[in-house]
């Protein structure tokens, strides 16, 4: 996700599988580990809080120019919303975006099962967008969504409302594309 906000122009397609969007709404919400492996890289909270909002994706989502593949699991614990609501953010913002959750997995992808099928997925978002190939994946409903609207709600931010450029824009258009 880090990638996709924070180096517009640099990747011509990303996957981001069970990453981190937001994370000062996630400190405390999340798996000790990663807890602890946050606050040894960027400060004790709440004393470093701003640094925290600052290296959060999902705060600079509106500056994304990769096409994005948006992976996580769902359905067993431990389980967390960072990726949804960063595709979410992607969409709000008129970024290109697939969105996947993987179902009876926690937030990571484990399963063989459900493995092969990202696997194939994966392939077919890489295909579609380094090699101009368009993808034959089934309409059986287990296919990656391509637009996330009235399907999930609710993105999930410290920042309340996706911002573009410091303008508040709550899932309406960037103020240069709505004019």
């Amino acid at each position: 996700m880090f990638a996709i906000s924070f180096a517009p122009g640099v990747f011509q397609a990303a996957v981001a599988a069970s990453g981190y969007a937001d994370l000062v709404a996630s400190f405390g919400n999340q798996e000790l580990r990663h807890s602890k492996m946050h606050e040894f890289e960027l400060g004790k909270m709440p004393d470093a809080v701003e640094i925290f909002r600052r290296s959060s994706s999902i705060n600079k989502v509106y500056q994304a120019t990769t096409p994005a593949f948006m992976i996580h699991g769902e359905g067993r614990f431990p389980g967390a919303t960072a990726t949804r609501d960063f595709a979410l953010a992607l969409e709000a913002n008129y970024k290109t975006v697939w969105y996947k959750a993987y179902q009876g997995e926690n937030y990571y992808i484990a399963s063989r099962a459900n493995v092969r099928t990202m696997l194939r997925d994966m392939l077919a978002f890489f295909n579609m967008y380094l090699r101009g190939i368009p993808h034959s994946l089934p309409d059986d409903g287990t296919r990656p969504l391509m637009h996330l609207s009235g399907v999930v709600t609710g993105v999930r931010s410290t920042a309340g409302v996706i911002k573009h450029d410091g303008v508040e824009s709550a899932g309406q258009p960037p103020p240069d594309v709505a004019n």
